[in-house]
Protein backbone atom coordinates (compact mmCIF):
# COMPACT_ATOMS: atom_id res chain seq x y z
CA UNK A 1 0.00 0.00 0.00
CA UNK A 2 0.94 3.57 -1.16
CA UNK A 3 2.68 5.47 1.81
CA UNK A 4 0.34 8.55 0.90
CA UNK A 5 -2.68 6.55 0.90
CA UNK A 6 -4.71 8.22 3.59
CA UNK A 7 -8.27 7.21 3.65
CA UNK A 8 -10.88 9.90 5.51
CA UNK A 9 -12.60 8.22 8.43
CA UNK A 10 -16.44 6.91 7.71
CA UNK A 11 -18.96 9.41 8.73
CA UNK A 12 -21.39 8.02 11.67
CA UNK A 13 -24.66 7.65 11.00
CA UNK A 14 -25.48 9.28 14.72
CA UNK A 15 -23.52 11.41 16.77
CA UNK A 16 -22.78 10.83 20.50
CA UNK A 17 -25.86 12.25 22.18
CA UNK A 18 -27.95 12.44 18.86
CA UNK A 19 -31.71 11.40 19.06
CA UNK A 20 -32.44 8.90 16.31
CA UNK A 21 -34.75 9.82 13.48
CA UNK A 22 -37.75 8.75 14.92
CA UNK A 23 -37.68 9.20 18.67
CA UNK A 24 -39.53 12.77 19.53
CA UNK A 25 -37.67 15.03 22.33
CA UNK A 26 -40.67 16.40 24.51
CA UNK A 27 -38.59 17.59 27.88
CA UNK A 28 -35.96 19.90 28.45
CA UNK A 29 -32.71 19.19 29.80
CA UNK A 30 -31.80 21.00 33.14
CA UNK A 31 -30.15 23.54 31.53
CA UNK A 32 -32.56 24.30 28.76
CA UNK A 33 -34.83 24.61 31.81
CA UNK A 34 -32.95 26.60 33.85
CA UNK A 35 -32.52 29.31 30.57
CA UNK A 36 -36.55 28.98 29.81
CA UNK A 37 -36.60 30.37 33.73
CA UNK A 38 -34.13 33.47 33.25
CA UNK A 39 -36.41 34.68 30.21
CA UNK A 40 -39.13 34.38 32.12
CA UNK A 41 -37.61 36.42 34.76
CA UNK A 42 -36.56 39.01 31.79
CA UNK A 43 -40.56 38.62 31.19
CA UNK A 44 -41.88 39.26 33.89
CA UNK A 45 -39.43 42.31 34.80
CA UNK A 46 -40.94 44.03 31.91
CA UNK A 47 -44.68 43.82 32.80
CA UNK A 48 -46.52 46.74 34.29
CA UNK A 49 -47.68 46.77 37.85
CA UNK A 50 -51.09 46.80 36.54
CA UNK A 51 -50.59 44.04 34.75
CA UNK A 52 -48.57 42.11 37.40
CA UNK A 53 -51.15 43.30 40.25
CA UNK A 54 -53.91 41.69 38.30
CA UNK A 55 -51.89 38.59 37.04
CA UNK A 56 -50.96 38.25 41.07
CA UNK A 57 -55.03 38.05 42.29
CA UNK A 58 -55.44 35.48 39.57
CA UNK A 59 -53.38 33.23 40.79
CA UNK A 60 -54.17 34.04 44.48
CA UNK A 61 -57.67 33.25 43.33
CA UNK A 62 -56.39 29.76 41.47
CA UNK A 63 -54.66 28.93 45.24
CA UNK A 64 -57.74 29.41 47.41
CA UNK A 65 -59.96 27.37 45.01
CA UNK A 66 -57.50 24.55 45.54
CA UNK A 67 -57.00 25.27 49.39
CA UNK A 68 -61.03 25.38 49.58
CA UNK A 69 -61.26 21.88 47.50
CA UNK A 70 -59.06 20.44 50.03
CA UNK A 71 -60.98 21.71 53.10
CA UNK A 72 -64.02 20.19 51.59
CA UNK A 73 -62.29 16.94 50.59
CA UNK A 74 -60.88 16.83 54.44
CA UNK A 75 -64.58 16.45 55.67
CA UNK A 76 -64.49 12.92 54.45
CA UNK A 77 -62.27 12.06 57.15
CA UNK A 78 -63.78 11.73 60.07
CA UNK A 79 -62.87 11.91 64.07
CA UNK A 80 -62.13 8.95 65.98
CA UNK A 81 -64.57 8.64 68.82
CA UNK A 82 -62.82 8.77 72.53
CA UNK A 83 -61.89 5.42 73.69
CA UNK A 84 -61.41 3.32 70.42
CA UNK A 85 -58.66 2.79 67.79
CA UNK A 86 -58.16 2.91 64.30
CA UNK A 87 -55.47 2.44 61.89
CA UNK A 88 -55.77 5.61 60.20
CA UNK A 89 -55.51 8.27 62.27
CA UNK A 90 -57.08 11.52 61.19
CA UNK A 91 -54.82 14.59 61.43
CA UNK A 92 -52.30 12.41 59.36
CA UNK A 93 -55.11 11.11 56.88
CA UNK A 94 -56.17 14.91 56.17
CA UNK A 95 -52.45 15.69 55.83
CA UNK A 96 -52.49 13.10 52.69
CA UNK A 97 -55.94 14.92 51.45
CA UNK A 98 -54.23 18.11 52.08
CA UNK A 99 -51.47 17.18 49.74
CA UNK A 100 -53.79 15.52 46.55
CA UNK A 101 -56.50 18.58 46.26
CA UNK A 102 -54.00 21.65 46.93
CA UNK A 103 -51.86 21.18 44.06
CA UNK A 104 -54.81 22.02 41.68
CA UNK A 105 -54.32 25.68 42.62
CA UNK A 106 -50.94 25.45 41.27
CA UNK A 107 -51.56 23.23 38.04
CA UNK A 108 -54.15 25.68 36.97
CA UNK A 109 -51.46 28.33 37.67
CA UNK A 110 -48.90 26.36 35.63
CA UNK A 111 -51.39 25.70 32.53
CA UNK A 112 -53.14 29.26 32.22
CA UNK A 113 -50.43 31.49 33.85
CA UNK A 114 -50.56 33.50 36.61
CA UNK A 115 -47.72 36.02 38.98
CA UNK A 116 -47.45 33.42 42.08
CA UNK A 117 -45.25 34.89 44.52
CA UNK A 118 -43.88 31.81 45.88
CA UNK A 119 -42.48 30.44 42.16
CA UNK A 120 -41.42 34.56 41.21
CA UNK A 121 -38.83 34.31 44.04
CA UNK A 122 -36.71 31.26 42.36
CA UNK A 123 -37.61 32.52 38.79
CA UNK A 124 -37.08 36.27 39.37
CA UNK A 125 -33.65 35.30 41.56
CA UNK A 126 -32.01 33.52 38.96
CA UNK A 127 -32.65 36.91 37.27
CA UNK A 128 -30.93 38.98 39.25
CA UNK A 129 -28.30 36.42 40.16
CA UNK A 130 -27.48 36.46 36.34
CA UNK A 131 -27.61 40.25 36.27
CA UNK A 132 -30.70 40.35 33.49
CA UNK A 133 -33.07 41.86 35.80
CA UNK A 134 -32.38 44.96 37.94
CA UNK A 135 -32.81 44.95 41.82
CA UNK A 136 -35.58 47.76 41.31
CA UNK A 137 -37.83 45.61 38.94
CA UNK A 138 -36.75 42.17 41.29
CA UNK A 139 -38.40 43.81 44.39
CA UNK A 140 -41.37 45.55 42.90
CA UNK A 141 -42.56 42.00 41.01
CA UNK A 142 -41.89 40.40 44.60
CA UNK A 143 -43.92 43.05 46.03
CA UNK A 144 -46.80 43.76 43.58
CA UNK A 145 -47.35 39.80 43.47
CA UNK A 146 -47.84 38.89 47.02
CA UNK A 147 -50.22 41.94 47.14
CA UNK A 148 -52.12 40.51 44.66
CA UNK A 149 -51.72 36.73 45.83
CA UNK A 150 -53.80 37.85 48.85
CA UNK A 151 -55.90 40.03 47.40
CA UNK A 152 -57.17 37.04 45.26
CA UNK A 153 -57.12 34.54 47.98
CA UNK A 154 -59.30 36.84 50.23
CA UNK A 155 -61.96 37.57 47.55
CA UNK A 156 -61.99 33.98 47.25
CA UNK A 157 -62.15 33.49 50.57
CA UNK A 158 -64.88 35.94 51.32
CA UNK A 159 -67.06 34.78 47.85
CA UNK A 160 -66.98 31.00 47.77
CA UNK A 161 -66.29 29.93 51.83
CA UNK A 162 -67.88 32.57 54.32
CA UNK A 163 -70.61 34.52 52.42
CA UNK A 164 -71.92 30.98 51.03
CA UNK A 165 -72.43 29.51 54.35
CA UNK A 166 -70.61 26.63 53.57
CA UNK A 167 -68.06 26.85 56.72
CA UNK A 168 -70.21 27.71 59.37
CA UNK A 169 -71.68 24.50 59.40
CA UNK A 170 -70.61 20.90 60.70
CA UNK A 171 -68.43 19.03 60.04
CA UNK A 172 -67.06 21.95 57.71
CA UNK A 173 -66.14 24.52 60.67
CA UNK A 174 -65.04 21.98 62.70
CA UNK A 175 -62.24 21.03 59.97
CA UNK A 176 -61.13 24.66 59.72
CA UNK A 177 -61.11 25.46 63.53
CA UNK A 178 -58.69 22.89 63.85
CA UNK A 179 -56.51 23.99 61.33
CA UNK A 180 -57.10 27.47 62.25
CA UNK A 181 -56.18 26.87 65.49
CA UNK A 182 -52.84 24.29 64.62
CA UNK A 183 -51.24 27.39 62.94
CA UNK A 184 -52.14 30.22 65.09
CA UNK A 185 -50.27 27.59 67.72
CA UNK A 186 -47.09 27.21 65.67
CA UNK A 187 -43.92 29.26 67.22
CA UNK A 188 -42.29 31.64 64.87
CA UNK A 189 -39.34 29.05 64.43
CA UNK A 190 -41.76 26.58 63.76
CA UNK A 191 -43.82 28.56 60.88
CA UNK A 192 -40.22 30.04 59.17
CA UNK A 193 -39.07 26.28 58.93
CA UNK A 194 -42.79 25.09 57.10
CA UNK A 195 -42.64 27.79 55.09
CA UNK A 196 -39.31 27.28 53.79
CA UNK A 197 -40.31 23.72 53.28
CA UNK A 198 -43.63 24.52 51.31
CA UNK A 199 -41.61 26.99 49.29
CA UNK A 200 -39.08 24.64 47.92
CA UNK A 201 -41.79 21.93 46.80
CA UNK A 202 -43.45 24.90 45.35
CA UNK A 203 -40.57 26.22 43.38
CA UNK A 204 -38.76 22.79 42.51
CA UNK A 205 -42.80 21.59 40.65
CA UNK A 206 -42.79 24.84 39.18
CA UNK A 207 -39.21 24.14 37.91
CA UNK A 208 -39.92 20.08 36.98
CA UNK A 209 -43.02 21.48 34.60
CA UNK A 210 -40.58 24.22 32.58
CA UNK A 211 -38.61 20.69 31.86
CA UNK A 212 -41.77 19.77 29.85
CA UNK A 213 -42.31 21.13 25.85
CA UNK A 214 -45.97 20.31 26.11
CA UNK A 215 -49.05 19.07 28.50
CA UNK A 216 -48.85 16.29 27.13
CA UNK A 217 -45.80 14.17 26.10
CA UNK A 218 -46.97 11.62 23.39
CA UNK A 219 -44.70 10.30 20.11
CA UNK A 220 -45.73 12.54 17.63
CA UNK A 221 -45.45 11.94 14.10
CA UNK A 222 -42.11 11.67 12.93
CA UNK A 223 -42.20 14.87 10.31
CA UNK A 224 -42.63 16.93 12.98
CA UNK A 225 -39.97 19.26 14.51
CA UNK A 226 -40.25 20.89 17.70
CA UNK A 227 -38.88 25.00 17.92
CA UNK A 228 -35.61 25.80 19.40
CA UNK A 229 -35.90 26.55 23.15
CA UNK A 230 -35.88 30.24 23.67
CA UNK A 231 -32.75 32.32 24.17
CA UNK A 232 -32.59 35.28 26.63
CA UNK A 233 -31.05 38.50 25.87
CA UNK A 234 -27.70 37.67 27.33
CA UNK A 235 -25.44 34.46 27.09
CA UNK A 236 -26.12 32.48 30.65
CA UNK A 237 -23.14 31.00 32.57
CA UNK A 238 -24.11 29.01 34.47
CA UNK A 239 -20.63 28.81 36.07
CA UNK A 240 -19.82 32.60 36.32
CA UNK A 241 -22.89 33.74 38.26
CA UNK A 242 -21.85 36.31 40.60
CA UNK A 243 -23.03 39.18 42.72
Amino acid sequence: MPAEYNPEPPTPSRFKARTKDHHQKTYRTPKEATVSQLVAAENKASYTIVRTFVLGIVAGVCVAMGCHAALMASTLVGDVPAGQWSIIQPAAARRVVYGVFLPVGLLIIALMGGELFTSNCMTMTIGLCARTVPLHRYVLNLGVSMLGNFGGCCFTAALLSYWSGIFTAHPQYGVLESLVTTKTHLSFLETWTRAIGANTCVCGAILGASTADEVRTERAPPSRTLPNPPEPSRTLHLRKLTW
